[in-house]
């Protein structure tokens, strides 16, 4: 079915991947900055899942009282390149604690793109902590996903965050595409505010559909998915 936006309460506890998950391997692992914060990526593999084919973790590193001069450190050094920055932070050698604040899941799904079958990673599970939300994680994490794989497919519900992502900011990357799996078929090569034939979004019945473009209530086309290409 399209998209559907979920309007409410979304919690989820972030344990660690790999201590829950049987048969969970990690296959990568990068660290990065965003919004003057340090972090760490960390793809895992995961076998014999009908549900699932792979986790991104992300962890904080918390410096606790040295967060002050981490912040100092990114205000004096804006121009450098990241990956001296990180080495240059990590080289001062103060205790830190690694704190999960971000996770990711997805599965394997193809699609026919011109003539041919491609794979690519479809999202099924994003979850963000309420103090890390606003810091790029999750555009990070799906970049990530994309420059790996090269081809990233949306969930089939999505929050109202999710629902924005897609529209005001993946839609920048690239073309959005919109993918009908019933009939195996692009239904829309671009998707974007001046061409508004396609309504991918169901949007639930509280929600104004003025407010939240491209949604209907009823009308939107079902067996729907949204994609991006490298």
């Amino acid at each position: 079915m399209a998209p559907n936006i979920y309007n409410g309460d979304f919690h989820k506890t972030l344990y660690d991947v790999q201590e829950v998950i049987p048969k969970t391997t990690e296959i990568n692992q990068k660290t990065f900055i965003s919004r003057n914060r340090l972090y760490k990526l960390t793809e895992y593999q995961v076998v014999g899942s009908s549900s699932y084919n792979g986790f991104i973790q992300i962890e904080f590193y918390n410096f606790g009282e040295g967060l002050k001069d981490i912040y100092s450190y990114f205000e004096q050094n804006d121009s450098d390149p990241e990956e001296q920055s990180i080495r240059n932070i990590l080289s001062l050698k103060l205790p830190y604690t690694l704190e999960i604040v971000a996770r990711y899941s997805f599965k394997n799904l193809r699609l026919s793109i011109n003539g041919s079958r491609k794979d690519g990673k479809q999202i099924k599970g994003a979850y963000v902590d309420d103090i890390h939300n606003s810091y790029g994680l999750t555009s990070y994490a799906y970049r990530y996903l994309l420059n790996t794989y090269n081809l990233l497919i949306s969930d089939n519900e999505q929050t109202l965050d999710g629902y924005g992502l897609w529209l005001n900011k993946i839609s920048g990357w690239s073309r959005v595409l919109v993918y009908d799996i019933k009939t195996d078929e692009i239904i829309c090569e671009n998707l974007n505010l001046l061409s508004p034939s396609i309504f991918p979004w169901k949007l639930p019945d509280e929600l104004d559909e003025i407010e939240h473009p491209l949604t209907k209530h009823k009308e939107c086309k079902f067996y729907t998915v949204l994609f991006i290409m490298q």
